[in-house]
């Protein structure tokens, strides 16, 4: 079983310039920023904004600017046309207010994208951008600024804010001001129950989404990608590991993990716990080694059951939950 699920943390902004009608420069990411417009069965038109998450036109946004069974096109930098590039949808899916869609690229066509970053708690109070296509605006990326005031997190990924209701801005991106760096897109907080529409917003951090859409989310300092060898590294998650094990084995998924991949685990019981069970009691772990993954190195183990023996896999955000937590059968 894999579950790689990654928890993170949602942003508060407090938006310093707020009204529509303010004039700002448009960052230097302008080129990654769609606007994108989605067609109905019924003909009703949804529309949106998106950010370009890979050279091969990935485009992520939030799940309620495209409708079940619309058709989707998007354009990059404007929304003075309507847009005619095709976007389709991926089959993955998340249970937060996020989808992927991806340009139909032309041959050996490349685009720029956002390099995403996970949250730490040293980022509160870092000055940040938020941009989109407001449907007050008239086509041009429409930009505020603010900051990250608070980090937390709830069930659904994201912390509220009536900062960000401006609808037609779902999707857009938040990014470091220092460096363009994406660390959330703009979502639905909460819905109205009669239209489905948003009535509040929130961002919703990248590392909450990036690794089951596939987008590669880099920790906030540098990152190395190449893996330290067993003996230049001191195992930090063996504790951590057996306590999670041992709770799936009593059929429960530990507070430890993030709040995706506790969701998904919780998903999967009380199946997956009796599997754990009927291993019997763990006898022995044995730090193993370091393996690069997508979202980050992460710690080896050895565990030895009473019944079997069998290879674990574990790291961590920054704030210490668990962000890939995989056993192989």
């Amino acid at each position: 079983m894999s579950l790689t699920r990654a928890t993170g943390a949602a942003i508060a902004l407090s938006v310093l310039c707020a009204h529509l009608g303010a004039q700002a420069q448009a960052p230097s990411f302008d080129d990654r920023i769609v606007y994108i417009e989605c067609v109905s069965t019924t003909g009703a038109v949804s529309r949106g904004t998106g950010v370009i998450v890979s050279e091969k036109g990935d485009v992520l946004t939030a799940k309620h600017v495209v409708p079940s069974g619309s058709n989707c096109k998007g354009g990059v930098n404007t929304a003075a046309s309507t847009p005619v590039r095709n976007l389709i949808r991926s089959t993955v899916q998340v249970h937060v207010d996020a989808i992927m869609l991806r340009f139909v690229k032309n041959t050996d066509e490349k685009f720029k994208f956002f390099s995403s970053i996970s949250l730490e708690d040293k980022l509160k109070g870092t000055p940040i951008i938020a941009a989109g296509f407001p449907k007050q605006g008239v086509g041009d990326i429409f930009i505020t600024e603010g900051i990250i005031s608070q980090i937390n997190v709830d069930e659904r990924g994201i912390f509220g804010t009536s900062a960000l209701q401006s609808s037609g801005m779902s999707g857009g991106p938040v990014v470091l001001k220092e460096n363009g760096s994406l660390i959330g897109i703009i979502v639905g907080a909460t819905f109205d129950a009669s239209t489905g529409a948003p009535a509040s917003y929130g961002v919703l951090a990248m590392q909450e989404i990036g690794p089951t859409l596939g987008i590669r989310v880099d920790p906030t300092a540098p990152r190395r990608d190449i893996a330290p060898t067993a003996e230049q590294y001191e195992p930090q998650h063996e504790g951590l590991l057996r306590g999670a094990i041992n709770a799936l084995a009593e059929g429960v998924c530990s507070e430890t993990m993030g709040v995706l991949l506790r969701t998904q685990c919780q998903a999967q019981m009380p199946d997956y716990g009796n599997i754990i069970k009927q291993r019997g009691p763990i006898l022995s772990t044995k730090f193993a080694g370091i393996q690069p993954s997508p979202m980050g190195n992460c710690e080896v183990y050895t565990v030895t059951f009473k019944n079997v023996k069998s290879v674990w896999m574990i790291n961590t955000t920054p704030d210490g939950k668990m962000l890939v937590f995989w056993g192989a059968n």
